[in-house]
């Protein structure tokens, strides 16, 4: 019973932290001066030009104070704390060996702890973390959604996977690397609406392992 508890407190956890990291997000952006990397002059956020971590830098492209940093780190914090009790309930639902509970624990935090560093001089070398740790600590649990019979979930969490995958190709490319802007938005969309309804559905449905 104590361990059901946990985890209905993990989940709820996960959900406010994505409720609250969509809000501050859109706060953030609100408050941004403005300026991209294409139009540097520009004058506010443009969701297909801008990027997360423009938030949370000190100066905004344009070379103004950013405004925006404040609730840019609210957010930051939210998801992290919202996603790393995702990775600690959904384990927990999923693997009944304490190898693969933990091993997922593990990859899921080390995913997410280094994703906190994005706004960094070292932001390449977290983002590069970030995601394959974080690809790494999915798959099983996609995994055991397909052995479940869950194919929606179990495809929408292989369709954000490639999505992630595609942003980094294109990053590291350049090829297409206009769109960057608008696929990141459209990722974390899909990315996170997965991660919020899937412990929605397991917070209302408690399924046994």
């Amino acid at each position: 019973m104590t361990i059901r508890i946990l985890n209905s407190f993990y989940l709820t956890l996960t959900i406010s932290g994505i409720i609250s990291f969509v809000l501050f997000f859109t706060v953030a952006a609100i408050h941004y001066p403005g300026g991209s990397n294409l139009h540097p002059d520009s004058v506010a956020y443009a969701w297909s030009e801008n990027y997360w971590c423009d938030l949370l830098s000190a100066h905004s492209k344009n070379h103004s104070i950013n405004h925006s940093r404040p609730y840019a780190l609210v957010a930051m914090i939210s998801l992290t704390i919202g996603i790393s009790a995702f990775w600690l309930g959904i384990s927990q639902h999923f693997f009944n060996q304490n190898w693969k509970r933990n091993s997922i624990r593990f990859l899921g935090l080390i995913s997410m702890l280094s994703s906190t560093f994005l706004f960094s001089k070292y932001h390449d070398i977290f983002v590069s973390i970030s995601v394959i740790f974080g690809v790494i600590a999915f798959v099983p649990v996609f995994e055991e959604l397909r052995k479940r019979e869950l194919f929606l979930e179990y495809i929408w969490g292989y369709l954000f996977v490639l999505l992630i995958l595609l942003n980094c190709f294109i990053y590291v490319t350049k090829i297409g690397e206009t769109q960057l802007a608008s696929l990141q938005k459209l990722t974390f969309i899909l990315s996170l609406s997965w991660i919020f309804f899937t412990s929605f559905k397991f917070l209302r449905n408690e399924p046994s392992i």
